[in-house]
């Protein structure tokens, strides 16, 4: 049987790159196999899956310690000399799974008490000796605020091909974050979940915001940030910016409108979640955005009835003609007769529109959209929330209007 090239061995690794059980079995086929499926196996040790493996990961690791690390953490294990260093193939880290680790580990030796030194060590393993780190999730400080200066101790390690930053359930108590953003030049993804106490206080938001310039995303999801951060964040990415989410109960503020508009006009994905006070400013803003794709609008509180029909025919007009697909997220009221503005003066080629939030359509809007329907094909697909669905037929709308 002639052997396998390594083009073809690489092939077929990739197929089972998110399979830990078969990137083992591929290791174990001969030592080519294995020198190619053990950098696969390790990119991503700290993920949930591996929940069962997780104290034989700090075991290797471990084993890499110098004499001195060992000598401060009181580790008289006996050393076991690994065939790979293993921390130089990750790419992706979750503190989270990280942490839960440590902790396990040191819970099988009733040494609980060295967590924070043991937890240190093993980053600084990780941080120091790859190259091809790419990915952090920092999760869940939130119990324990000591662990924002254990981060902030080590994020000059931090690899500079590092694009990918998220932020979950953090409290902070200092500038930790733009600590961090000054020494990621390369960061493209950044991403702020149920994260609290993000502020400028003792940070220099301008040098850490001009290290966003390669920025391409950035979410914001129930978090508590000053608007004029993301605003300085939004100025430094500038035209590098294509998506853009903002779920939380930050206002909307209408110098944060002016900043998208002016700075980030390749936006293509757009999720935000609006006040209608500022709506007529959002609007306004929609004609900046010519290469926008995707628009989905939410609100506070998705059940609670929004007047929106003087403003309807405008929000039709100023819709980029490349946007592609639109979700309405908000429990919007209007009449038929704006309705029928909006359809006449959309430019857009949809894919669709979702009007699942809007609970206040009867006969008289259904009309409208499937006479719009017929004589048009610039909407696709258009899904509505109606009580009674037999007032959507099929046959008419050739199966174009969806009752939800």
């Amino acid at each position: 049987m002639r052997e396998l090239t390594s083009d073809c061995i690489r092939e077929i690794l990739f197929k089972f790159e998110q399979d830990t059980s078969g990137l083992h079995a591929c290791a174990l086929v001969d030592r080519k196999w294995c020198q190619m499926a053990i950098p696969l196996l390790w990119q991503n040790p700290f993920r949930e899956e591996n929940s069962g493996d997780l104290t034989k990961i700090i075991d290797t690791y471990v084993n890499l310690f110098t004499p001195q690390q060992r000598q401060i953490l009181q580790l008289d294990e006996p050393i076991t000399t690994p065939l790979f260093i293993y921390p130089s193939f990750v790419r992706e880290v979750d503190t989270l799974i990280m942490m839960i680790a440590v902790k396990q580990w040191l819970e099988c030796r009733d040494k609980i008490e060295s967590f924070l030194p043991v937890l240190r060590e093993i980053g600084l393993t990780v941080i120091k000796i790859s190259k091809n780190l790419m990915r952090v999730y920092f999760r869940d400080f939130f119990q324990n605020p000591q662990l924002t200066n254990l981060v902030e101790s080590q994020v000059s390690w931090l690899c500079p091909n590092l694009h990918y930053l998220h932020f979950s359930n953090i409290l902070f108590d200092k500038s930790i974050p733009w600590i961090i953003l000054e020494n990621v030049p390369n960061l493209k993804h950044l991403e702020f979940t149920f994260c609290q106490n993000i502020n400028t206080e003792q940070a220099n938001i301008h040098a850490a915001a001009t290290i966003c310039e390669r920025l391409t995303s950035l979410i914001i999801t129930e978090s508590d940030i000053n608007t004029d951060d993301i605003c300085h964040i939004i100025k430094s990415a500038s035209k590098c910016l294509r998506n853009f989410e903002l779920r939380s109960s930050i206002s909307v503020a209408t110098h944060l409108l002016d900043f998208l508009a002016k700075y980030s006009r390749n936006l293509k994905d757009l999720k935000i979640r609006l006040n209608h006070n500022h709506f007529s400013d959002f609007i306004q803003s929609l004609r900046s955005w010519e290469k926008l794709e995707y628009l989905l609008i939410s609100c506070d509180d998705i059940y609670r009835p929004i007047e929106i029909g003087k403003y309807l025919k405008k929000f039709g007009g100023s819709l980029p003609k490349s946007l592609r697909k639109l979700d309405i997220l908000c429990n919007w009221n209007f009449d038929s007769k704006h309705l029928k503005c909006f359809f006449e003066v959309c430019e857009a080629k949809l894919d669709y529109i979702y009007f699942g939030g809007c609970q206040q359509f009867g006969y008289d809007h259904i009309q409208v959209m499937i006479q719009f329907l017929q004589r048009s094909d610039i909407f696709r697909l258009i899904y509505v929330h109606v009580e009674d669905t037999s007032l959507v037929d099929s046959e008419v709308t050739h199966g174009r209007l969806v009752a939800i």
